[in-house]
């Protein structure tokens, strides 16, 4: 496992003068994800179904965040490719759709590494319905779209920023965030 610790960001300077102390300690990555450390005994809240870390690629001044779920690039109700291979429409992954605000009972958090980029819009397969059908029982449209998504998938690499959002307070009344830029070894899983 690897440590990694460069620079420490918060959200504004008035936290530190007034009591509220960064908690973002270090990053220790693995092959195929990051393990965030926070301070032990921090009293923080999250919001359930949010992202607690959000990784964003570094360009020069630019930040393009890292997609680490593939149904925001790939389209549930219609389907899309991954890595070339057809996920049919209607999949549904069931996902999270109460949001609460919950005590962060851990000191340590992983961020997996695999990582998705949006690389073409293609037509659809002249047997799309068929093909609906055979992955969705309950697909009974003819409705066919003009496009499908092709996502790929890759490991993200390179200069990175990893944000920590969480809350002091138990009714997730606002946010802070904390960042950390790294620089991501390269997957030897991926090679």
């Amino acid at each position: 496992m690897l440590l990694i610790g460069l620079s420490i960001g918060c959200t504004s300077i008035s936290e530190i003068l007034f009591g509220h102390e960064p908690i973002l300690q270090f990053i220790t990555q693995n092959s195929t994800e990051l393990i965030v450390t926070i301070k032990k005994d921090s009293k923080v809240y999250v919001q359930a179904c949010d992202d607690t870390l959000t990784l964003y690629h570094l360009n020069g001044h630019l930040e393009d965040e890292i997609i680490r779920d593939v149904e925001i690039l790939g389209h549930i109700i219609q389907g899309y490719y991954l890595d070339e291979v057809l996920i049919g429409p209607g999949h549904r992954d069931e996902g999270c759709d109460v949001k609460e605000c919950i005590p962060l009972d851990s000191n340590t958090l992983s961020a997996q590494l695999k990582s998705y980029r949006l690389v073409a819009q293609v037509p659809p397969p002249a047997n799309y319905n068929e093909l609906a059908r055979a992955y969705n029982p309950n697909w009974s449209s003819d409705w066919r779209p003009e496009t499908l998504n092709v996502v790929e998938t890759y490991y993200a690499k390179g200069s990175t920023k990893v944000v920590l959002n969480y809350y002091r307070d138990d009714e997730c009344s606002k946010l802070h965030q904390e960042s950390m830029v790294i620089e991501l070894l390269a997957n030897t899983e991926e090679q």
